[in-house]
């Protein structure tokens, strides 16, 4: 029982820092992109609604991968 225990904590550490690590991926993303679309666009409107798009898109993205069946 104790040995199954400790593979079970390992494995509930190592599916947290994949989790860590996937929204840090994200952030990224997303900082990434922000960047990129206020570089491009010289239009503020067209920027604005470029950058809500991509925030929309980004929780959209963000809470299927939090859905749990």
């Amino acid at each position: 029982v104790s040995e199954l225990a400790t593979k079970r904590s390992g494995l509930d550490f190592l599916a947290l820092v994949v989790n860590i690590l996937q929204r840090i991926l994200v952030a990224i993303s997303v900082q990434l992109l922000a960047a990129s679309v206020r570089a491009q666009q010289q239009s503020r409107l067209v920027r604005t609604v470029s950058l809500i798009g991509l925030a929309i898109f980004f929780v959209f993205v963000e809470s299927l991968t939090n859905r749990h069946v």
